[in-house]
């Protein structure tokens, strides 16, 4: 009886968010900031939206990942391994990504295995009893399609590349933002969880962004311009910081999403 009570006070008292996930998320963090560096050193348009648009591939990893371990919870070797894999395949990928004399289809490369290690991962939840085995099929099913469109890609020459390279990006965004539920099985989502991932990202990005600035404004002569500078980013994201937190516990999270 007092071994079963100390097992249910552990796993009452286990943090919502593991350090294996936090680790994920430093290292995604870390990309983030070699695109922000490579942006100020040469900031561009051109170069703005292609870091934006390897941003959202890498979130996109992210967010499969968060998902898959908000539905099944589980630390043991083999998710270690897959998400230790996963963190270096992107953070080299991102610096495949900032070279200049790197290739879209070496990116790809990079990004493809990445999407196969989150294909893995989801393979390993098809053993388990349903909605979360069959949920997990359907997004296994859906990250190597993504995967065998990216591959016909990387073998494809430089222009009608970008339209399968396009293929594959629908086939990562659809299946979590536009397409609809019914009839698809669902597993029950820890809400809780989902936001505490959300909203530790947010305040490590947020984090990332105040060093940068600093970074960058002490490189040089600071002038009266730059402590303006510093002191307005303080402020925005002071103020997206707290209307996060403030508006994010009261709206929730939409069933479904």
């Amino acid at each position: 009886m007092a071994g079963s009570s100390t097992t249910e006070s552990h796993e009452s008292h286990k943090p919502p968010v593991g350090f294996l996930e936090l680790f994920f998320d430093l290292v995604f963090v870390a990309s983030t900031m070699v695109l922000s560096n490579e942006f100020s050193q040469n900031p561009s348009w051109g170069l703005a939206g292609q870091c934006s648009l390897m941003f959202a591939l890498l979130w996109l990893l992210w967010f499969h990942m968060t998902v898959l371990m908000n539905v099944e919870r589980q630390d043991d070797l083999g998710q270690r391994g897959i998400v230790f894999s996963l963190m270096f395949v992107i953070f080299v990928t991102t610096l495949i990504f900032v070279r200049r004399d790197s290739s879209a289809d070496l990116v790809g490369l990079g990004y493809l295995l990445a999407v196969l290690i989150v294909a893995f991962a989801h393979q390993r939840a098809t053993k388990m009893p349903d909605p979360i085995g069959a949920w997990a099929r359907s997004r296994r099913n859906r990250l190597l399609a993504a995967g065998v469109v990216m591959s016909v890609g990387v073998l494809t020459p430089d222009g009608p590349d970008a339209f399968l390279y396009g293929l594959a990006f629908l086939l990562l965004v659809v299946p979590t933002s536009l397409s609809g539920q019914a009839g698809r099985p669902v597993p029950a989502i820890d809400a809780h969880h989902l936001s505490e991932r959300a909203a530790l990202l947010t305040l490590i990005v947020m984090g990332e962004s105040l060093v940068k600035a600093a970074l960058v404004i002490s490189s040089g002569s600071i002038v009266f311009f730059d402590g303006v500078a510093l002191v307005v980013m303080f402020v925005i994201l002071f103020g997206l910081y707290s209307t996060y937190f403030d508006d994010v516990p009261e709206a929730g999270i939409q069933p479904g999403a």
